[in-house]
């Protein structure tokens, strides 16, 4: 059974439970990531091609799958599926939801590698980060940890890209 593509572990959907190899037909040309169905690999191939086939009849905005389309269509129903099971409150998002209820728990998963303060949002942290260092947060961090495996900003610190740790 393969569980991997291109160094990635695949999702339920994506793994395949033949031996052989994957058929060239299933494998995407551009990232040799490998799908088990024709159809996955067509609607990845879109964030390649960026190619939008389904637009709102509302506002025209277009989407890469059919599922983006519909949960953007509740912005102009007012639907709001998903509730807090503490206040009530509802949103159009699950993700929404989800950091809403960091609220009521007083979650804060983003800690301060500087001064150990805790944020519920990723960005909240990001924005405090500049406190430390007056200028983008990571060139800081990096310089600080002075490993690229300690820096936990490395897919978006310009000064990793721009030195070697």
């Amino acid at each position: 059974m393969c569980v991997k593509s291109a160094g990635r572990p695949l999702g339920r959907a994506q793994i395949s439970f033949s031996t052989r190899e994957p058929t060239p037909a299933r494998m995407c040309q551009e990232c040799r990531r490998v799908f088990s169905k024709n159809s996955s690999l067509v609607k990845h191939q879109h964030i390649h091609t960026g190619e939008n086939p389904y637009m709102c009849g509302h506002c025209n905005k277009r989407f890469r799958e059919n599922s983006s389309l519909a949960k953007h269509q509740w912005v102009h129903t007012g639907e709001k599926p998903y509730a807090c099971g503490d206040c009530g409150r509802t949103f159009s998002q699950s993700t929404h939801l989800v950091h809403h209820q960091r609220v009521h728990s007083g979650e804060k998963p983003f800690t301060c590698c500087e001064c150990g303060r805790a944020f519920a949002d990723s960005s909240a942290l990001l924005i405090h980060h500049r406190t430390h260092t007056g200028r983008s947060p990571m060139s800081a961090m990096c310089a600080a940890r002075r490993s690229a495996s300690a820096c936990p900003w490395l897919s978006t610190c310009a000064a990793t890209r721009e030195r070697s740790h």
